[in-house]
């Protein structure tokens, strides 16, 4: 149900006037309650960007705060008007991953997440989309760490509630995000492609993901030169496979990445 909400995750001010309407002529709708708290989340989304927190101006950060505390006030409220309301609940966590991440790798070691998570996983115990947000919560860049989310993945292998294809699902979407931090913030282009293969590999659509990550490897740099020596380096060294699925001393998603697109 929650996808139908889509269409109000857009940051379009003008939405505020009928949706505040919609809200106070039906004070006890679901739906009016959760399709003003993904707008409100939307906007939030807008004004914080992609870019680190410690990026964003004073002012850019208090407003995207105060949008979040709006978001999650919004989607409590309601919680108490649904039997099942999980789409209120994946609000209140995307709001909170926008807010930064609070959990320890002891943590999620132990399994102590956050309410908005383990209260609708039990009524809703095969969601992946609860267990996506989840992943997103312990991105680094939101405070969290590539182990914090290659733990959290290695442990829904035993989660018999959760199908075999989710859990692929789930892994792809663990390397994508990890893709996404080498490049983006860790600057590791190399790293970067290599993640971002894995991710293409277990899910076709991340494909995407390969493809910004590769554009970036081979953007020219300011002498002129591209980066894809870095490439040729890679695939004729021995450094050992970070992907934890090669046995050789060659990295063989690399190999083979090199081996499709060297040709192009």
């Amino acid at each position: 149900m929650h996808a139908a909400f889509a269409a109000f995750a857009r940051p379009d001010p003008a939405l505020g006037g009928p949706l505040g309407e919609w809200e106070r002529r039906f004070p006890v709708s679901y739906a009016a309650r959760t399709a003003r708290a993904q707008w409100l989340l939307a906007r939030a989304a807008a004004l914080r960007g992609d870019q680190p927190a410690s990026r964003l101006s004073d002012l850019d950060w208090r407003g995207t705060l105060q949008l979040l505390g709006e978001a999650e006030a919004v989607a409590r409220l309601a919680l108490r008007l649904t039997v099942n309301p999980l789409t209120a609940w994946l609000l209140v966590g995307q709001a909170r991953n926008l807010a930064g991440g609070q959990l320890s790798l002891d943590d999620v070691r132990a399994g102590r997440f956050p309410d908005w998570y383990v209260q609708p996983l039990a009524h809703n115990p095969r969601s992946l989309a609860l267990r996506q947000v989840m992943l997103g919560h312990l991105r680094p860049e939101w405070g969290g760490s590539d182990e914090q989310m290659f733990t959290f993945v290695r442990g829904q292998e035993q989660e018999e509630r959760l199908g075999a294809g989710d859990r692929h699902r789930l892994w792809a979407d663990y390397h994508a995000w990890a893709a996404h931090h080498t490049v983006h913030f860790a600057g590791d282009l190399v790293g970067g492609v290599e993640r971002a293969r894995l991710a293409a590999d277990l899910y076709e659509p991340h494909s995407a993901g390969l493809f910004a990550a590769l554009t970036r490897a081979l953007a020219p740099t300011p002498s002129g030169s591209g980066r894809w020596s870095a490439f040729w380096t890679w695939r004729n060294s021995t450094r050992r496979c970070v992907c934890r699925r090669c046995s050789a001393g060659r990295c063989t998603t690399v190999t083979a990445f090199w081996n499709r697109y060297s040709r192009a």
